[in-house]
C-alpha cells in the first residue's frame, strides 16, 4: 500500500470550533481537543489528500504525532480489517451468500464484496487487503481502496460486520465511477432480503419420518408415522439439547432440479418456535419457499433459495 496515501477518518466526525482549537467527538462519544497543527492533518484526511502535500504545511514529526493520537482515540478507520458477525456463508461462482438463521435475512454479495468479506479477520489488515483486492482484480491500489471502504460500508448496515461505526464511509458509485471508470464493473453490490422460514416445529420432543428420502419432520403429538421420542430437539455434532421452546432445523439451499435430499445443507441450529407457517415435511417447506419467492421448479430461479426443516438426527436410528 502505497505511504503517500493518509488513513481515512472514521465515519460521522462532529466538530466544533474552541478558540484557536477544534473539539471532535463521535456521536455522544467522548471529545477530543485538537491544536491547530493536528486540525490541519485532520482536515487532509478528511479530504482524502496525499501525505506529500501535507508535509508542505506540517513536519513529518508533527504529521505521525496527530495520526497517533487521533488512531488511539478511534477517529481513523481501523488498521486491521473489522470482523465478522457469525453467519453463514457460501460461496457460488466467486459471488457469496449470507444467511442468519436466526433472523431469516439473506444477502447476496457479488465478487468483490465477497472477496472482502473473505479477508474480514483478525489475521488481515487493511493495507494488506487493499493490496490483495488491487491483484486480484489488476487495479491501482487507490481504486482497489475506495472498493473496500465501499464494500465494508455495505456490509456492515446491512449487519454483517462487527463495530461497523468505526469504519470510515465509502465513496459513492457516482463518485468511483468518475474517478475509476475502467473498473465501473467492480462496484460492490450486496443485496439483502428476509427468507421466510415456513417451517418452525410443531411441538415437543417428537418427529415422525414422513419421505422416502428419510427427511423427518417434526409434528404434534397424535399425528401418524415412524414417531421418534427425544432426538427430534438434539442439534449439531455435539449433539446438544435446544433450549426449551426451540426445535432442531435444518437449512438447506435449493438448486436447480433439486430436491430436500440434493439441495444444499447450510447448518444445523437451534431455532425458536413461532407459533406458525409449520410445514409437515421438508418437501412441503420447499414448495413453500419457492411458491413464496416466485421460484419455479426446474428453472434456474429455482437456485439459491433458502428453507428450513425440522429433521431427526439418523431417523432410522433406535429413539433415544
Amino acid at each position: 500500500m502505497s505511504q503517500n496515501r493518509l488513513p481515512r477518518l472514521a465515519a460521522e466526525i462532529n466538530r466544533k470550533r474552541l478558540g484557536a482549537d477544534t473539539v471532535i467527538r463521535k456521536g455522544n462519544g467522548p471529545a477530543l481537543v485538537l491544536s491547530a497543527v493536528e486540525t490541519t492533518v485532520l482536515d487532509y484526511c478528511g479530504a482524502r489528500k496525499n501525505r506529500a502535500e501535507l508535509l508542505a504545511e506540517v513536519t513529518a514529526n508533527e504529521v505521525e504525532t496527530a495520526l497517533a493520537k487521533l488512531l488511539e482515540n478511534g477517529f481513523l478507520a481501523p488498521e486491521m480489517m473489522p470482523l465478522r458477525v457469525e453467519t453463514l456463508f457460501t460461496e457460488v461462482d466467486r459471488e457469496g451468500l449470507l444467511f442468519h438463521p436466526a433472523s431469516g435475512k439473506a444477502s447476496r454479495l457479488d465478487a468483490t464484496s465477497a472477496s472482502i468479506w473473505k479477508m474480514c479477520n483478525d489475521q488481515t489488515s487493511v493495507a494488506q487487503a487493499i493490496v490483495s483486492l488491487a491483484k486480484e482484480n489488476s487495479i491501482s491500489e487507490e481504486a482497489a481502496e475506495e472498493l473496500l471502504w465501499a464494500s465494508l460500508e455495505k456490509l456492515g448496515k446491512e449487519g454483517h460486520l462487527q463495530n461497523p461505526e468505526a469504519l470510515p464511509k465509502g465513496t459513492s458509485r457516482r463518485d468511483f465511477l468518475t474517478r475509476f471508470a475502467t473498473a465501473a464493473a467492480l462496484f460492490p453490490v450486496v443485496a439483502s432480503a428476509l427468507a421466510p422460514q415456513p417451517v418452525h416445529a410443531a411441538s415437543g420432543f417428537r418427529c415422525y419420518n414422513t419421505a422416502a428420502d428419510g427427511q423427518a419432520s417434526c409434528a404434534a403429538a397424535g399425528l401418524s408415522g415412524a414417531v421418534r421420542i427425544g432426538n427430534c430437539r438434539r442439534c449439531g455434532p455435539s449433539g446438544a439439547e435446544c433450549p426449551a421452546n426451540d426445535f432442531c432445523m435444518t437449512t438447506y439451499q435449493t438448486i436447480v432440479n433439486g430436491s430436500c435430499a440434493t439441495d444444499t445443507q447450510i447448518s444445523v441450529v437451534c431455532i425458536t418456535d413461532n407459533g406458525g407457517d409449520r410445514q409437515q415435511s421438508c418437501a412441503a417447506a420447499r414448495t413453500f419457499i419457492l411458491g413464496a419467492q416466485g421460484g419455479v421448479v426446474g428453472d434456474a430461479s429455482e437456485a439459491g433459495k433458502f428453507y428450513t426443516c425440522c429433521t431427526c438426527p439418523d431417523p432410522g436410528a433406535a429413539d433415544v
